[in-house]
């Protein structure tokens, strides 16, 4: 295996790689970031270049260590929470770890409200967002109750998926998460941990874009986001 510095290339914004790259800071995991401008040229370097790029469904992100080359950001999640910091992110029990894998799906859904509903601004893209999102908010906050963290006292994977969706609902609508104390509380303590806390004040932060500009029909007020 190459002695270099693991690859993460995305698109220059947050998306769907920003739990990763949560749990690359929390971890203090040391790599390198390709970020592809957000614009047709940006659109076209990748373009040319994922072809080359040794990765068996090419895609982004993608995550490049060594001769391990993965694409899909919940994959590369995964990998590193086994890998990395002696797999402290990943449950090892098997209950748990089954909890962890329900979790992770139920949040992709829910996430995925917001983010066709950026995509497309149409029905039944806001519709869904406005009458089948607050059904599963409030189970999720059930979930939580007063947990520490999603699964109970020690963090995880899923946990880096869930502050980064409650960040970029709250983004959009920064009232969205008043009907939910637990998770306003989750999501506040989450910020002052100290490695996240750290990355935050860090030159790499990125306070946004969530997503690219190029196809997103429903924007924040700070169109930027």
């Amino acid at each position: 295996m190459s002695n270099s510095k693991p690859l993460l290339g995305y698109h220059d914004l947050r998306g769907l790689a920003y739990p990763v790259k949560w749990a690359l800071a929390y971890l203090g995991v040391d790599y390198e970031e390709k970020k592809y401008p957000l614009s047709q040229a940006g659109l076209e370097e990748y373009g040319a270049e994922k072809g080359n790029l040794g990765l068996d469904l090419p895609n982004l992100p993608y995550w490049k260590d060594g001769s391990i080359n993965l694409t899909e950001s919940r994959a590369i999640l995964k990998y590193i929470a086994r890998k990395e910091g002696n797999g402290v992110l990943m449950p090892s029990d098997p209950i748990v770890l089954a909890k962890a894998e329900m979790m992770e799906n139920f949040l992709w859904d829910v996430w995925y409200f917001l983010v066709w509903r950026c995509f497309h601004d149409t029905e039944p893209f806001i519709t869904s967002l406005k009458e089948r999102g607050p059904p599963k908010w409030d189970m999720l906050h059930s979930f939580l109750g007063s947990n520490k963290f999603i699964l109970g006292d020690k963090i995880s994977y899923v946990d880096f998926m869930l502050y980064e969706m409650l960040y970029q609902y709250t983004l959009y609508d920064a009232d969205y998460l008043e009907r939910y104390p637990a998770l306003l509380k989750y999501k506040s303590n989450f910020e002052e941990i100290p490695q996240i806390k750290k990355f935050i004040a860090s030159p790499g932060y990125l306070k946004g874009p969530c997503y690219h500009p190029l196809f997103m029909k429903y924007k924040c007020q700070d169109l930027t986001v």
